[in-house]
């Protein structure tokens, strides 16, 4: 499963400045592009996660055996956070609420300056989506569309500055967000690494291209992470 009962998560909601709309007020998450818009707030969330159900997907007939995984958090105050509950969403080829998440009593009357009032994405699935950005805009360094397409010296050198500037402004949000999270969550540190499965016959397998992110709560979490890997 995506979650452990018992285990505390961190949950992220970014506030920006985006153009053109300067200022929208909205609870879902904002697609942030850090080379040109202005980050106003990145509020951090440290949720337990409480209980597991079978749910339904949206889609699904009355009928149907509930085939999906909801989940429910607790804040600190006991509040509850739905998490695919209680039914599910996916698109045909999106499964992105699989890490998102909103307060159980969430209606347009909710105080737009509260946590309750805006949707959280799990800080693991928006690290490594960055990373996946990052990654991508090196790539294209080396095999430039322009370049590709035969454009002038000019405008590829002109493409090229684009992509250095978007992967490094891209890479400093990170950096940054890493940051926060630890200084807000309290936790003892925030580890991307390439992606390590268990295969089905025992052995490990590394993937590098994929960046799997691990949050450890105290010292001891560090020492368990580097004994499995």
């Amino acid at each position: 499963m995506r979650y452990t009962i018992g285990r505390k998560y961190i949950f992220i909601h970014e506030q920006a400045k985006l153009k053109p709309k300067q200022n929208m007020v909205t609870p879902f998450p904002c697609v942030f592009k850090p080379w040109e818009d202005e980050m106003e707030n990145q509020r951090i969330l440290v949720l337990t996660c409480a209980e597991h159900h079978k749910v339904r997907n949206t889609w699904a007939k009355p009928e149907d055996e509930p085939d999906c995984d909801g989940f429910i958090f607790l804040d600190a105050e006991g509040g509850k956070w739905y998490n695919q509950y209680p039914t599910a969403s996916y698109g045909q080829v999106d499964d992105s609420a699989d890490g998102r998440i909103m307060w159980s009593g969430w209606d347009k009357e909710v105080d737009q300056r509260s946590d309750r009032f805006f949707m959280f994405v799990d800080l693991s699935r928006k690290l490594e989506s960055m990373s996946r950005g990052i990654r991508d805009f090196q790539r294209e360094l080396g095999n430039c569309r322009a370049n590709r397409e035969g454009y002038d010296a000019k405008t590829v050198a002109k493409y090229k500055g684009d992509y250095i500037r978007f992967r490094d402004t891209l890479r400093q949000h990170r950096d940054r967000t890493i940051q926060n999270a630890k200084a807000k969550s309290g936790c003892f540190d925030i580890k991307l690494e390439p992606w390590r499965p268990v295969m089905k016959d025992g052995t490990r397998e590394s993937f590098p291209d994929i960046l799997k992110t691990s949050v450890m709560w105290t010292p001891e979490d560090r020492e368990e992470l580097e004994t499995e890997a």
